[in-house]
C-alpha cells in the first residue's frame, strides 16, 4: 500500500535529504522541491484528502498542500527533465509499496479458490481483486506447485 511516509521517505532518498527536513517548517532550497513533489505524489497515488496530506507532511494547511501541487503541475509542465524524475520517483515507490505487499503473510481468511472462481466467471472481475487476494492466488499457484514438485521427486525415488 502507498502511503504518504513511503513518500518521504523515497522521495528524500532521491533529493539526498532527510524526510525529516520535508516535513519540517524550514524553507531551505534543498527541501522545498521535494516537499512540494511529495504533496503531488500523494495527491496522485494515494486517495488522502488534502487536509489528511497536510497532516503527514508537516502539519501543513490544505491551501498550502494545493498550492505545491499546482506549483509541480506548472514545473513539471515546463521541465521534461523534472518530468522525467517525478515520473521515476513515482515507478520507484509503486514498486516498493507492491514487493512490501507481497511480503506480507497471505490472510487465512482469504479463499484462493472463491476468488479465482470469481475472476474465472467475470474476467472484468480481476481489476477488483485486493492485493491480499493477489498474494493467496499466488501463495495457492506456487504452494501447488511445490506440492506437485514434491510429489514428482518422492514418486521419481521410490519407483
Amino acid at each position: 500500500m502507498i502511503t504518504v511516509r513511503l513518500i518521504l521517505r523515497i522521495v528524500a532518498e532521491a533529493y539526498d535529504v532527510d524526510p525529516a527536513e520535508i516535513v519540517s517548517q524550514r524553507m531551505r532550497d534543498a527541501v522545498i522541491w521535494p516537499r512540494q513533489l511529495s504533496m503531488w505524489l500523494a495527491r496522485q497515488l494515494t486517495d488522502q484528502s488534502l487536509p489528511q496530506i497536510g497532516r503527514a507532511i508537516g502539519g501543513r494547511d490544505h491551501t498550502t498542500i494545493r498550492h505545491g501541487i499546482e506549483r509541480v503541475e506548472e514545473i513539471l509542465g515546463g521541465d521534461p527533465i523534472r518530468a522525467a524524475e517525478a515520473t521515476a520517483i513515482a515507478a520507484a515507490i509503486e514498486k516498493i509499496a507492491a514487493a512490501d505487499s507481497l511480503s506480507r503473510p497471505v490472510p487465512g481468511d482469504i479463499d484462493a479458490h472463491a476468488v479465482a472462481a470469481r475472476v474465472l466467471a467475470r474476467p472484468s472481475a480481476a481489476t477488483t481483486i485486493s492485493a491480499d487476494e493477489i498474494r493467496a492466488l499466488a501463495a495457492a499457484v506456487f504452494g501447488a506447485n511445490a506440492a506437485q514438485q514434491e510429489a514428482e521427486h518422492d514418486a521419481f525415488h521410490a519407483g
